[in-house]
């Protein structure tokens, strides 16, 4: 296994054993906007819902670049894991792909209501593929990080 598939893997547990992410946007005076939103993957990409009058969507409709982070507090430093990165956010327009998406994040998320898609005309549903993520896992060294581009 290559260093990077090591390091993708790492990535890919950590963001499976996690639902909520801190997401940063780009507000049109330059400064970052960060929320918490829930999210679920498959393998890197992330996948998550925003409402279509949130500051969160205005920002992507001129800047699709974002910045998250997934982590938790540990009990003790040396149990400290989380990872983060950088992406770019797609909205998910096709009708099939918002079902599988929106099952998906019911999936992980029980208090919302799978059975229906919401109206796409108030909810957006966004697509975030990483270009380039940072692994913290103090359970392997005081201090361990790496990073790597995401191809």
């Amino acid at each position: 296994m290559s260093e990077f598939d090591d390091q993708k893997a790492n990535a890919i547990q950590l963001l499976d054993r996690r639902r909520v992410l801190a997401l940063s946007t780009v507000g049109p005076d330059g400064w970052p906007h960060t929320s918490i939103v829930g999210y679920a993957n498959v393998g890197l990409t992330l996948y998550f819902a925003i409402l279509r009058v949130s500051e969160k969507f205005a920002h992507l409709q001129n800047d699709n670049r974002i910045a998250f982070a997934v982590g938790e507090e540990p009990r003790a430093v040396a149990e400290l894991q989380e990872v983060y990165g950088k992406a770019l956010a797609f909205q998910v327009e096709q009708e099939g792909d918002r079902r599988e998406i929106w099952d998906l994040l019911g999936t992980r998320h029980g208090n919302l209501d799978a059975s229906a898609v919401p109206d796409p005309e108030a909810a957006v549903l966004i697509r975030a593929e990483p270009k380039h993520l940072t692994v913290i896992d103090y359970t392997k060294a005081f201090g361990s990080a790496e990073s790597f581009d995401v191809p």
